[in-house]
């Protein structure tokens, strides 16, 4: 009898840990929307992560012809939500660009109040529906000049911010908006993290950890994986994207959530 209330349990217990996923939409201003890819493995998590993934932004969610979702999920983030989630503790929630900005966002648009006011919008739809779960925002690549510029923006409205393979905002053309960011100006915490041998020259290793220690933030780095081969030093499957660590980035990253206070 005890042996089958112990497998009982164990099952309802996988049950309640079961990944899932969903497709949802928040309204924005203007007859605007925004969709989302939320992962999960509880309905009452502890910590909700927005997700803003590199490149333009565009995850190009669609509905196939039977009924089911697509949507890119090559970046890094999008192939981290497994292992994000997997204690059970933690939701992913991976913002696509607005309905009126369908082919994605320029960089000059990430510093605007519009930028603002939508990621506003999708983290009082996270504070509504897991009000006891802390929010935290995590971008990567391209996606690090919105969560950097929304760290210094957003005040204490979540509950903190980690930038992954962070634009340096130092080559000419590029990530304009992050040449002069203060991001000592951010009263959340924040956290950097970065391949030691990340080899994009918008995202130089040394020029993010001389950042990390001028404005006294955190800072982790990986470093192993197979390296870049011949594939674009600045794309999802290189040390940029951190091919083959992933886990480790994901571990390190959840570690540092654990301790950030509510």
């Amino acid at each position: 009898m005890i042996k089958y209330l112990i497998a009982l349990l164990a099952l309802m217990l996988s049950g309640a840990l079961h990944a899932e996923e969903s497709i949802e939409t928040i309204a924005l201003d203007d007859g605007n929307t925004m969709s989302f890819v939320k992962n999960f493995r509880s309905d009452k998590p502890q910590c909700v992560l927005i997700l803003l993934i590199g490149g333009a932004g565009a995850l190009k969610i669609h509905k196939r012809d039977d009924g089911s979702f697509a949507y890119h999920n090559g970046n890094f983030l999008m192939r981290a939500r497994e292992e994000l989630i997997s204690d059970g503790d933690m939701m992913t929630i991976a913002p696509d660009t607005p309905s009126d900005q369908a082919d994605g966002y320029s960089d000059s648009f990430r510093e605007t109040p519009r930028h603002l006011s939508d990621m506003r919008r999708l983290i009082t739809y996270a504070r509504q529906r897991y009000p006891a779960a802390k929010v935290f925002i995590v971008g990567t690549s391209r996606g690090t000049i919105s969560s950097g510029i929304l760290a210094v923006k957003l005040g204490d409205a979540v509950s903190g911010f980690i930038h992954t393979s962070t634009m340096s905002g130092y080559v000419r053309g590029a990530a304009l908006p992050l040449w002069h960011l203060d991001y000592s100006l951010a009263k959340a915490p924040q956290l950097f993290v970065h391949h030691r041998d990340d080899h994009c020259k918008f995202t130089r290793f040394s020029d993010i950890k001389d950042k990390a220690e001028k404005f006294h933030i955190p800072f982790i780095d990986i470093s192993g994986g197979p390296g870049d081969g011949d594939n674009n030093p600045c794309e999802a499957f290189s040390n940029h994207g951190f091919l083959g660590v992933e886990d480790i980035a994901v571990m390190k990253i959840k570690e540092w959530i654990r301790q950030v206070p509510p």
